[in-house]
């Protein structure tokens, strides 16, 4: 009996806890059918109710905590242009429901143009133009017609005519229309405050769009405990340890963000045990000794149609994972691609160019990492494949097969029919040339007896070149150690 007594007083108890939640909530009705709420750092005011442009709080602290987030549904903080000094931090303290928050800043239309020649994937040229060199560099350009409309692409640079977008697998069309534009909304972390924007929480997901995200002590984002946090259109800068953070997470996602980097700041992103992906993303400047531009910690990631100029080391994958990187453009980094401990990294249709910097590595594999390398071009690289403590590199041929799996040779020819005396090439498709090549011949084009043969060799940028000693059949193993 005692315990039925106790158990009705407790349903009583929480019964009249919901009653005192509704009656606190009365106050959010209209805020339900807005389902926005303002926000202006210059004319607002925090006693302000936040559900019109004209009556808007002043922080977006005081706007997101408005938001009865323990009912759900989709919610923007609509931001006005200027600059707001706060953390702003989104945590869904009640996690019953899902609950997705969008803080949206507005954005500055510098031009408008037309596409007259388009170049190299990553250029567009109006020759009606006469930019002031680099003037638009971390802006972004959103085209606004063709395939790509509504496409928006951070600017890694300019000349007089020619704007260097991020790099694509195609080329905009000529005629296509175009505008550069600039995040006009500004969280300012004043070089005092930890980090500027932080999300925290199961069954939430939150948006930060058209924001400049600047001057923290360590961090300039920051998402952990299991949300989902999706920045688009944003730029970064004046971050020492990470311009964006994410750990312990559902999904992170990086969508036309501008990362600005120098010789003291570690990381462009880094992430770990979860799904990423960073796409039409620009980094630029991540120069300090072991400054990385993206590093992806034992994750399934991407990083996908994006440039990344002058950093110490490109990307970054370490831990078991699987990180696809198809056209990104690494351009001026001491390392572009690095793998290590376990990780499978796939390469495709990428361009790296060292710019001639002394000992420049293209792609590095070291402690049972593996890289697959396809379709993609290097220069001015002094090891444009390198492998070690048991690193692995494949090399994937022109028609898209992989010759074997799991092999040490960096690149291996079919079995050909070779006649003896008869120079004989075989197309490697590296770009440059092997340091070492194996030379192996069987009686037929799948022999069970592999013998090593000890003829000579010469190889160049594109063909390693055999003169047989037999009519046999014949295959090359290339190295790059």
């Amino acid at each position: 009996m005692t315990e039925v007594s106790e158990y009705l007083a407790q349903i009583i108890a929480e019964q009249q806890l919901v009653s005192r939640m509704g009656d606190t909530l009365t106050g959010f009705s209209l805020l339900d059918t807005a389902k926005t709420v303002y926000v202006d750092g210059a004319l607002g005011d925090d006693d302000n109710d936040g559900l019109t442009a004209a009556a808007p709080k002043k922080t977006i602290t005081d706007a997101i905590d408005a938001i009865p987030m323990f009912r759900g549904g989709a919610w923007t903080v609509s931001v006005a242009g200027g600059t707001l000094k706060e953390t702003v931090t989104v945590s869904n303290k009640y996690a019953l429901v899902g609950t997705i928050i969008t803080i949206q800043g507005t954005e500055t239309s510098i031009e408008t143009g037309t596409v007259a020649s388009a170049a190299n994937y990553h250029e567009i040229t109006d020759s009606s133009k006469t930019w002031d060199t680099d003037e638009h560099k971390g802006r972004f350009c959103r085209i606004t017609s063709g395939t790509y409309d509504d496409y928006v692409f951070p600017i890694m640079g300019n000349t007089a005519d020619t704007l260097d977008i991020t790099y694509l697998d195609a080329d905009i069309a000529v005629g296509v229309t175009f505008e550069i534009f600039e995040p006009a909304t500004t969280i300012d972390g004043e070089n005092s405050r930890e980090s500027c924007v932080e999300a925290y929480g199961p069954a939430l997901a939150v948006k930060f769009k058209n924001l400049k995200i600047v001057n923290s002590t360590a961090i300039g984002a920051r998402a952990e405990d299991g949300c989902v946090a999706l920045y688009e259109n944003c730029y970064f800068e004046n971050h020492p340890d990470r311009h964006g953070y994410s750990v312990y997470m559902v999904r992170t996602e990086y969508r036309s963000c501008y990362f600005k980097g120098n010789a003291t700041t570690d990381y462009g992103i880094y992430g770990g045990y979860i799904p990423q992906l960073a796409i039409y993303c620009g980094f630029d400047g991540f120069s300090k000794s072991g400054g990385i531009a993206a590093q992806f910690y034992m994750s399934r990631s991407g990083l996908e149609y994006s440039s990344v100029y002058n950093c110490n080391r490109g990307l970054f994958a370490m831990g078991s994972g699987y990180i696809k990187v198809p056209s990104v453009y690494l351009y001026n980094c001491t390392y572009s691609v690095y793998g290590q401990f376990g990780t499978v990294v796939y390469l495709q249709g990428c361009n790296i160019d060292s710019n001639s910097i002394a000992g420049a590595e293209g792609v590095r594999s070291e402690l049972f990492s593996q890289v697959y390398v396809y379709q993609t071009t290097f220069a001015n690289c002094a090891y444009p494949l390198r492998k070690q403590l048991q690193g692995e590199i494949h090399v994937v041929s022109p028609s898209g097969s992989i010759a074997t799996s799991r092999f040490e040779a960096d690149y291996e020819s079919n079995w050909t029919s070779c006649t003896a005396s008869a120079p004989q090439a075989f197309a490697h498709a590296f770009g440059f040339i092997p340091k070492d090549v194996e030379v192996l011949w069987g009686d037929n084009a799948t022999p069970t007896t592999v013998n090593k043969d000890a003829s000579t060799w010469a190889a160049d940028a594109t063909n390693i070149t055999i003169t047989p000693a037999q009519t046999k059949y014949y295959k090359v193993r290339a190295f790059m150690r």
